[in-house]
C-alpha cells in the first residue's frame, strides 16, 4: 500500500514538472527585435519606453520594458498575431510601428526605427522666486522683516517715529 501512494506521488509530480516544462516552451517562443537611433545623431536612443499591444486592443499592452544602453530591444511575446510597438523617450516624438508573428514568422527583426526631436514650441517662461527670509551669512544672520508673511503693516509706533522730525 505504502509503494502504490509512493509511485502515485511520484507520477504526479513528473507529469506536473512536465506540464510546466511544456507551458514555459510554448510561453515566450516568439520575439521582437530592433535598435532606435536618435534620427538627428545616428546613435542608440537609452532607456526608452517600449509599450507593446495587439493591435485589437491598443489600450492595453501585453508587454512593457525598456531599450539598452545602445538602444537594442529583444522582447518575448506569448501568441502570435499583429501587433503595435510603441517608443516614447523624454524630448522625442513617439514612434509607433506595426508587425505581426506567425508559427512561420516566429522572429521579427524591426531593424533601425529613428526617433526625432519633439517640435513643440513653449508659450511662454515664467520664473518665480522669492527672496529668503533668514539670511545666514559668515559673521551675521539677517531677518527681512518686510518678506516675513506675518508682518503686515507698520505698527502705530512705526507710523509715528517715521513723522518725528530728524534732529541733524
Amino acid at each position: 500500500m505504502k509503494h502504490n501512494i509512493l509511485w502515485g506521488i511520484i507520477l504526479l509530480v513528473a507529469s506536473l514538472s512536465f506540464t510546466a516544462k511544456a507551458q514555459k516552451a510554448v510561453q515566450g517562443q516568439f520575439s521582437v527585435k530592433g535598435v532606435l537611433l536618435d534620427s538627428l545623431s545616428n546613435e542608440g536612443e537609452p532607456y526608452s519606453t517600449i509599450r507593446i499591444s495587439l493591435k485589437n486592443n491598443p489600450a492595453k499592452p501585453v508587454k512593457l520594458a525598456v531599450t539598452g544602453a545602445d538602444g537594442r530591444f529583444d522582447e518575448r511575446l506569448a501568441v502570435p498575431g499583429t501587433y503595435l510597438i510603441h517608443f516614447t523617450s523624454v524630448g522625442k516624438s513617439p514612434v509607433q510601428k506595426e508587425f505581426s508573428i506567425s508559427a512561420n514568422r516566429r522572429n521579427v527583426d524591426l531593424g533601425k526605427i529613428l526617433i526625432a526631436e519633439a517640435t513643440e514650441m513653449l508659450k511662454g517662461v515664467e520664473v518665480v522666486a522669492q527672496k529668503p527670509l533668514v539670511k545666514a551669512e559668515i559673521d551675521k544672520v539677517t531677518y527681512s522683516i518686510e518678506d516675513c508673511l506675518l508682518y503686515t503693516s507698520p505698527s502705530p509706533r512705526d507710523r509715528q517715529k517715521s513723522r518725528m522730525p530728524s534732529s541733524a
